[in-house]
């Protein structure tokens, strides 16, 4: 049987995953150039009855090439098409999760904005989102005149045919969430109706990064639109719109109450996760590594609920670390996480009393249903 190259790509590591977006952003491009080829083929070829039988032929040939990259660029994106880790996702506290990490990040100050239209929820992959977004406002911070704020803006926008057309862009009409990374204060409709889309030839020079950040948004089952002229810098991305949401109790949110402590050396881990489990109702304290988890435990007797405890990190690792917060406590609940080692790697940790593992990357979803059932029982 022949490898199944689409299971070898699409993994579960972080990386698979940008290399995957990626491709599909190039699989676009390349999709929409050879598009335009054909195009502009079949109006020479309908010139072209004057001309000799081999400049003929040289026409038709070019115009099966281009054909045949289109048709290779067109394979590829079905099966990259996939979104089993999308969930609903409320969007004030991922934009602030990207702000903070974006102060951190930055070498120099960022002035950020957050604003969000309404009580909005988007369906997205939290780490892709989040990811796509920090490398935009990274990108376009020091194109700016020092202290221009740059305006992290959500909303949700009615898009026609026409508007679409206007754009360049395949996707289908209809509402969508808007992501807006902008500098001026505009309506959402009125930056993305000036922008243009990524497919556009690039200025000054192509970027990966830009193929990237397109790549996520053809994964969400929307575009990517740009600002490269002007004073409009920026960048918006729309996403599909959420699916009608399942009812949910009225208590789900409410009685989540307890402490949790989040240990993972991975900054954006925090600022996903964190927020998220806030806007859950959960108390959340943070650690670097398995050194700071065990001061912070035992500096807050029978104040932490549960430690949420990456696998792999610096200084001591999680299996020391486990230990020694199981000697100070042993009726502590761990739940175990990592994207290097595997629940079977785990085992002497989960025997041990660690109540589970997650595979990284996780769903917001599945980890609040995990950290409710540790919790309740």
């Amino acid at each position: 049987m022949p490898p199944n190259f689409t299971d070898l790509i699409r993994g579960d590591l972080s990386q698979a995953r940008d290399f995957l977006a990626l491709s599909l952003g190039y699989a676009y491009v390349m999709r929409h150039g050879t598009r335009q080829l054909l195009a502009y083929h079949d109006l020479i070829d309908d010139a072209a009855n004057d001309l000799n039988q081999s400049t003929r032929d040289f026409i038709r040939n070019a115009g099966l090439i281009t054909a045949q990259l289109r048709q290779w660029s067109e394979a590829i994106m079905p099966d990259y098409m996939i979104d089993s880790i999308r969930e609903r996702l409320p969007l004030q506290p991922v934009l602030e999760g990207i702000a903070d990490q974006c102060r951190k990040l930055s070498p120099a100050p960022i002035p950020l904005e957050v604003s969000v239209k309404g009580d909005l929820t988007i369906y997205a992959d939290p780490y892709q989102m989040q990811q796509a977004a920090i490398a935009i406002i990274l990108w376009l911070a020091p194109q700016l005149p020092p202290g221009t704020a740059i305006r992290l803006t959500g909303g949700s926008v009615p898009f026609t045919r026409n508007n679409f057309t206007v754009l360049r862009s395949e996707c289908t009409p209809g509402a969508y969430s808007v992501i807006g990374i902008t500098t001026e204060r505009l309506a959402l409709e009125d930056y993305v109706a000036a922008a243009e889309a990524l497919s556009m030839p690039p200025k000054p020079t192509p970027d990966l990064n830009m193929l990237h950040w397109l790549g996520v948004a053809k994964i969400h089952h929307g575009d990517l639109f740009l600002h490269r002229d002007g004073p409009r810098h920026g960048v918006a991305m729309i996403l599909e719109q959420p699916p009608s949401p399942a009812a949910e109790p009225e208590s789900a949110v409410s009685r989540n109450h307890e402490t949790i402590l989040l240990v993972d050396d991975e900054d954006m881990i925090w600022d996903v996760i964190s927020n998220m489990l806030k806007t859950l109702g959960y108390t959340v304290l943070l650690a670097a590594n398995g050194r700071e988890a065990v001061d912070i435990y035992r500096s807050n007797p029978g104040q932490i609920d549960l430690v949420l405890l990456d696998m792999v990190m610096p200084e001591m690792n999680a299996r020391e670390a486990f230990f020694i917060i199981k000697d100070i406590d042993p009726d502590v609940k761990v739940l175990l996480s990592s994207g290097f080692v595997s629940e079977a790697d785990t085992q002497d940790v989960l025997s041990a009393g660690a109540r589970g593992f997650l595979r990284k990357p996780y769903s917001m979803h599945d980890l609040a249903q995990k950290i409710r059932d540790i919790l309740d029982h």
